[in-house]
């Protein structure tokens, strides 16, 4: 994601961000920046030195600060993302508790196996929605993950309970 905005008389800052590395680069009047600090770049103008630093984070929005002057990078997430990002762990948690589910014949694993794939497909939900621009697509990643999540862990159930029935 690049943005451009315009600081000391007109400017243009150009701010390329990749939301799921975390890298940032600043570049002004075609010199780029040095990474100062984990939070901090840095671009030497002749005898101008210009600091950046970034505040937030991917959940409430990221800024970046310069001159006492705060430009937004990012919005803060929606509340949908993690609400649909939170279900296939909430999934896996639920049904694979539910022991009537098991002895009506519908096999879901939870425990340590489902806790880690719907833990990590939840994670995988709201870091891919970062980089979706539009709504409908981190609704759609959000429930491609909670699908995806089912069927793993359906799978895996149906698998170990055909290899005890052996």
């Amino acid at each position: 994601m690049t943005k451009e905005y315009v600081i000391d008389d007109n400017q243009k800052l150009t701010v390329a961000y990749s939301p799921l590395s975390g890298k940032f680069t600043f570049e002004l009047n075609n010199v780029k920046s040095e990474k100062i600090d984990k939070r901090l770049y840095e671009i030497k103008d002749g005898e101008n030195v210009r600091e950046f630093a970034i505040t937030g984070s991917n959940l409430a929005g990221i800024n970046f600060n310069y001159d006492g002057e705060v430009y937004p990078v990012t919005d803060k997430s929606p509340f949908y993302v993690i609400l649909f990002g939170v279900v296939p762990l909430l999934l896996t948690l639920v049904l694979g508790n539910i022991r009537a589910l098991a002895e009506a014949g519908f096999y879901f694993v939870g425990g340590a196996i489902g806790g880690a794939i719907g833990g990590l497909f939840s994670a995988l939900a709201i870091t891919l929605s970062f980089v979706a621009p539009k709504p409908w697509q981190k609704i759609l990643i959000c429930f491609g993950c909670i699908l995806v999540s089912f069927a793993i862990c359906f799978g895996i159930g149906n698998a170990i309970a055909a290899g005890t029935k052996r």
